[in-house]
């Protein structure tokens, strides 16, 4: 159902799928989802990428990744996005909703179009198990912005990765860079060691922090989904 040009689905229209474990609505004309979706009991694997969503109402239980990248949802409703066990969310939105980091299961997030960062907001005991973020800042930012806080509760991170535009008269310090030693810290058991990637074009700014061999690798040996979700996660890298 990708690429359709759907603008609306019918509460009738899944209704009678309680089996579906698979959904993509990617680059359709969607703006509202009601309650469509919240009868799939069996649906691991949700694909709203590319909709102009206004509005989010999500309860599934089972799903496991959910892509809401591309544009801007500009409402999440907190007492209705119960998605106990989500491991993988894309999602861009100008600021990170808190709640969301309550999801208790989830391993890997990526966030766009973000145009700040609150301190202290992955400290957060729900969010022991994520070890993958990545974030894309839209507009320009200053240094000066971020502290040691913003990034505190981090301790479990295998792929750190965050890139934005400075802004014009932003200076770059080894301070700013120092904010990530935590981030780099190793843990006894870990094998693979981590390695430090900084980028720099004008101002651009681009940092990576990685303990993962490949995006494959990451997928089949860490990532803890459903085989079947797995199996299209890796078939979307390969193509």
């Amino acid at each position: 159902m990708s690429n359709s040009s759907i603008q609306q689905i019918n509460n009738s229209s899944l209704g009678l799928l309680k089996n579906l474990e698979f959904i993509n609505l990617e680059n359709n004309d969607l703006t509202c989802l009601g309650d469509c979706l919240n009868d799939l009991n069996n649906l691991k694997y949700l694909n709203l990428s590319g909709n102009c969503l206004n509005k989010i109402n999500l309860n599934l239980e089972n799903l496991e990744y959910l892509n809401l990248g591309k544009y801007q949802v500009v409402y999440l409703e907190q007492e209705t996005f119960n998605l106990p066990r989500l491991k993988f969310l894309i999602l861009n939105t100008k600021k990170l909703p808190k709640y969301l980091l309550r999801a208790s299961e989830l391993q890997r997030l990526e966030v766009y179009g973000l145009n700040s960062l609150d301190d202290y907001i992955f400290t957060n005991e729900h969010i022991s198990s994520l070890d993958y973020l990545s974030l894309d800042f839209s507009i320009d930012q200053n240094i000066s912005s971020f502290s040691k806080a913003t990034f505190q509760g981090l301790n479990n991170l295998k792929l750190f990765r965050m890139s934005l535009n400075l802004e014009e008269n932003s200076q770059m310090t080894n301070g700013f860079v120092n904010l990530f030693d935590q981030l780099m810290a190793t843990k006894s058991n870990d094998v693979q060691p981590k390695k430090f990637i900084q980028f720099r074009n004008n101002r651009q700014f681009c940092i990576q922090i990685s303990q993962i061999k490949s995006e494959n690798n990451y997928l089949e040996n860490i990532l803890n989904v459903s085989q079947s979700v797995k199996r299209i996660l890796i078939k979307n890298v390969s193509n």
